[in-house]
């Protein structure tokens, strides 16, 4: 919850082992319908110090979009050869203060693959919400092998090499990753 930023009532008996070990610096002791409570909310950040984190990840994220564009742009060639559709995939997630956003990534699986992961949940080798699998049939070019068996198409090269990562420089540069 801390790491949140979500407000926490703790009762004061209990505050003894947590004040030491908890980044908030707003703490606030009160008595709430008889019960002494302490309030720790969101910790106050210096203004300067959040000016200057934001212009350093404004100027990364430019220098990595200039820096990611060719890249980019070589592969999306063999890309949308082998699966023509959206170049980039946007998924929702959860940010800081559970506050939701788009990421962007290069796509790497077929554009088919949400709507093919319900009859392969069965080879899922995580638990809860994560879906993982070996040989994932839903990567562009997966049927594809070298001589040793390997997977040697394009959407594996694209996760092998993190190149599907690069437009999240645009998340960065919009705020809402750092």
């Amino acid at each position: 919850l801390e790491g949140m930023g979500v407000t926490v009532h703790l009762n004061v008996p209990t505050l003894d082992n947590l004040v030491d070990e908890s980044n908030f610096n707003n703490i606030n002791c009160k008595i709430y319908s008889g019960y002494p409570l302490a309030t720790f909310s969101a910790a106050v950040h210096n203004s300067t110090q959040l000016a200057v984190k934001r212009f350093v990840d404004i100027v990364g994220a430019l220098v990595g979009i200039i820096l990611s564009i060719p890249v980019i742009a070589i592969t999306a060639i063999p890309l949308l050869l082998e699966s023509p559709g959206p170049l980039f995939f946007k998924q929702e997630r959860v940010g800081m203060n559970g506050r939701l956003f788009n990421m962007y990534k290069l796509r790497s699986m077929y554009k088919d693959a949400e709507a093919r992961k319900a009859e392969l949940m069965k080879h899922n080798k995580m638990d809860g919400f994560m879906f993982k699998m070996d040989d994932d049939p839903r990567i562009i070019g997966s049927e594809k092998k070298d001589k040793n068996g390997n997977p040697k198409g394009i959407g594996n090269f694209i996760r092998k090499t993190s190149i599907d990562e690069f437009p999240q420089f645009w998340n960065v540069l919009k705020g809402d990753m750092s």
